[in-house]
């Protein structure tokens, strides 16, 4: 009976297989060989019917929270004793007993990664494999959102700077993108670099405003100004598409570098065990907000350009 598959017969010391012709005690449910349980004559527990000590199915046995625990979810393998997982957040053994308060085990999650059930948080990669000498479930505990698509991406590039393909988020949103993953000095020379390739444009609108409403902007020939800004708006948006296909190809070995230098940091600055995850969970992940800022700033500037341009054209 496949119920019993690996427990034992208490009188022959044998577990079951699936094969087996087993049959339980009507008192306590103890599983017998039909064989055991005939030769005996009675239940191996006859003499302790009735008391504490009977039989008990495994699955009701106290729970032994100093056993490490693996995670349902991600396949963490944590520290005895604790109640969540320290890389995805999630409850580990939820029909434990309440354990007694521990300070040096969370009581509550400090970080829940977001739960996706179509894939595991570290996209086929065992959680205790070393990517640069960093096991793979500090990185995902780094990474945060994505660490699926990510963790493999590090193990394929292992030991060495080399893009193998193409990050389409980083292609379209560019600087928005590293800002979002917290690359911030990328993101500000990819700000410079995008705004310096966009001048022309600004200037060859600018001045077509200016032939529109009849502003002075001092200027004697603009249609010639305008064809030569028009040349370089045309040079200006192939250097552009050529920096968007670099990015693409770029960000993942990028990414990888900070990830894995930002990781050998936190880990250098003697953090306790849960301290350490707490860092990584923190300084690491996304940042929606710092995305939010400069789009935000960026829309306030734009209110400031149409309302001057029509204070102007009044």
């Amino acid at each position: 009976m496949a119920v019993y598959t690996g427990q034992t017969c208490p009188v022959c010391s044998k577990k079951f297989r699936d094969e087996d012709d087993v049959v339980v005690c009507p008192i306590c449910g103890a599983p017998h060989h039909r064989e055991c349980y005939r030769e005996l004559g009675h239940c191996a527990y006859e003499d302790k019917h009735g008391k504490q000590q009977s039989y008990k199915r495994p699955d009701e046995s106290a729970y032994d929270g100093y056993a490490s625990l693996r995670c349902s979810r991600c396949g963490t393998v944590n520290p005895a004793g604790h109640l969540f997982c320290q890389v995805c957040g999630n409850p580990l053994n939820e029909d434990q007993p309440q354990q007694k308060a521990d300070a040096h085990v969370p009581q509550e999650p400090f970080y829940q990664m977001p739960y996706n059930p179509f894939v595991n948080p570290f996209g086929g990669v065992d959680p205790e494999e070393l990517i640069d000498e960093i096991p793979a479930k500090d990185i995902a505990l780094f990474v945060g959102e994505s660490s699926f698509y990510f963790l493999p991406k590090f193990k394929e590039m292992q030991g060495r700077l080399k893009a193998r393909t193409v990050n389409w988020a980083s292609f379209f949103f560019q600087a928005y993108y590293f800002l979002y993953r917290k690359m911030y000095l990328w993101a500000a020379v990819i700000f410079v670099a995008t705004t310096a390739l966009s001048i022309p444009s600004l200037y060859a609108m600018t001045i077509t405003y200016a032939d529109v409403f009849g502003w002075s902007i001092g200027i004697e020939n603009p249609q010639n100004v305008l064809n030569y800004l028009y040349t370089w708006q045309t040079a200006c948006s192939v250097v552009s598409l050529a920096l968007r296909i670099g990015l693409a190809f770029l960000f993942n070995p990028l990414y990888k570098n900070h990830v894995i230098g930002s990781v050998r940091r936190i880990k250098g600055q003697g953090y306790s065990e849960n301290e350490y995850h707490a860092a990584l969970a923190k300084k690491g992940g996304v940042s929606r907000l710092a995305v939010g800022i400069v789009l935000g700033a960026l829309m306030v500037l734009s209110f400031v350009f149409v309302y001057l341009m029509t204070f102007l054209s009044m």
